[in-house]
């Protein structure tokens, strides 16, 4: 988030808008990573499988955030 207008240290967020799943994962794939700039960047694998099946995924949100 270096370099990122500060908002709030839980709001600001960096990341890619795209067209398509497969270009967010692209995009996300080459921005990821340690940053010795901000310390709350954790360093994880990021694993992406476009055949992967949406069955029995599922999605939650808070509602008192909205």
């Amino acid at each position: 988030r270096h370099g990122v207008m500060p908002v709030s240290w839980s709001l600001d967020k960096v990341g890619p808008m795209c067209r398509s799943v497969e270009d967010c994962a692209l995009v996300f794939e080459a921005i990821r990573g340690p940053d010795l700039l901000d310390l709350a960047v954790a360093d994880r694998p990021f694993n992406w499988d476009a055949a992967a099946p949406l069955a029995g995924l599922r999605v939650g949100y808070l509602a008192q955030a909205f």
